[in-house]
């Protein structure tokens, strides 16, 4: 009787707990269901602990009722209202349905909600954003500026790139910036505002302030489309193109084919990276900047956010490289908003089809053989454009890290 007894406590206890993560994940997606439909945070919350909250007490009512029904059914009685078993079932049951909204109410705010606003002071989040920009002053007179457009979206050039592109340029002037979002550059105090159309602005004030008429762009990944969209729109201000591991032609209109580093991790580190990304505060906060990217900065602010993007974009580091030999100190300052809101909310802005057929650019294009982009995007630039592809052995995605003596050469002798 004893054992039996234990085993029934056991058995309630493992439900009760089960209950509790329940309700704790019905509040997190009612949340994120509320803001979804246009709900404010406050509300949102108010609203998904007040309805989870009623749920229990209703659940607890209804097993109480289930109780009385089976007592009367067994004893017969005519009046089991005043049962003082009955009465006792009431208090116990509504007491334990009240003590799990609670338990997940405390979980809710130790997992995901986690309600401090003080991280979010320190965010330098503004409506004018400043622009990191990096000049490396020429040796050479009159020679054209190069204009390095930085990846991801949302990810800086590392030292090892800069110091390869500073390699590059060889003499000539170079201009080095962050994308507003990311590393020495400003946050933006509305997180929509991180679209394709600010990036390629982004780049043209950039060109501006290189002080020169005419510039050299060098494009890296998500940067070989904004440099393209530029150039083909801004044709008057552009000598040559040079795009290194480039994902699709920015088409107006069309959403980028996704493409994932971590297609290229053992299976051991897809594991790692899923296993980080599923953690309940990312998820919540990746779930919210899907549906309401200003909600999502409500939140969680760039901070922290930029710190868990930090450490989910290193368990990908290996990804990008042919070897995990050639993996190397990650860039500094990649933003989660610069990333995340672009990608899940294009803005589909881009060139049409007309004008690239009519833009007179020269072209180079670099793709390593263990990319982890499709190797028909680099040879779109090649049908579309009449590009020149190089393809680079022992290459991932990260170019100018792996194998940077196989770009430096072609690319010096095509810059001219």
């Amino acid at each position: 009787m004893h054992e039996r007894s234990r085993g029934g406590r056991v058995r309630r206890g493992f439900g009760l707990a089960l209950a509790c993560l329940a309700v704790t994940a019905v509040q997190g997606a009612l949340i994120v269901a509320f803001v979804a439909s246009g709900w404010s945070p406050t509300a949102a919350i108010a609203g998904a602990l007040l309805l989870t909250g009623a749920s229990c007490v209703t659940v607890g009512w209804l097993v109480v009722l289930r109780r009385r029904r089976r007592r009367w059914m067994q004893r017969g009685a005519a009046r089991p209202d005043a049962d003082d078993a009955g009465r006792r079932d009431v208090r116990r049951v509504l007491g334990w349905a009240v003590a799990v909204w609670l338990a997940a109410v405390v979980l809710a705010q130790l997992s995901f909600l986690r309600l401090d606003l003080a991280p979010m002071a320190g965010d330098a989040a503004s409506d004018a954003p400043l622009i990191d920009i990096r000049r490396t002053e020429a040796t050479e007179a009159e020679a054209v500026p190069i204009v390095a457009v930085p990846g991801g979206p949302g990810v800086p050039w590392s030292a090892a790139e800069e110091r390869m592109l500073q390699r590059l340029a060889d003499g000539r002037p170079l201009v080095v910036y962050d994308q507003v979002g990311t590393g020495g550059s400003d946050r933006l105090a509305d997180p929509t505002g991180y679209t394709f159309a600010r990036s390629v602005d982004e780049l043209a004030a950039v060109v501006d302030a290189a002080g020169s008429e005419r510039v050299d762009l060098i494009g890296f990944s998500w940067g070989s489309a904004v440099a393209t969209a530029y150039a083909v729109e801004h044709p008057e201000r552009v000598d040559r193109l040079v795009l290194l591991s480039p994902g699709s032609i920015p088409w107006a209109g069309e959403v980028a084919p996704p493409q994932a580093p971590q297609s290229r991790l053992t299976t051991a580190g897809r594991i790692g990276t899923y296993l980080l990304a599923l953690a309940p505060r990312n998820l919540f906060g990746y779930a919210l900047t899907a549906v309401d990217p200003r909600a999502a900065h409500w939140f969680a602010g760039d901070d922290e956010f930029d710190g868990r993007f930090a450490q989910l974009y290193d368990t990908t580091a290996a990804g990008l490289h042919c070897a995990a030999s050639q993996v190397g100190a990650p860039p500094r300052g990649v933003g989660y908003y610069a990333n995340q809101v672009p990608q899940l909310h294009p803005d589909l802005t881009g060139i049409t089809r007309a004008q690239a057929g009519a833009a007179d650019l020269r072209v180079l294009v670099f793709r390593g053989d263990c990319d982890y982009i499709a190797a028909r995007f680099a040879e779109e630039y090649v049908e579309v454009f009449g590009a020149r592809l190089v393809r680079v052995a022992g290459s991932g995605h990260s170019l100018l890290e792996d194998r940077p003596e196989q770009v430096l050469e072609p690319a010096r002798e095509f810059l001219g």
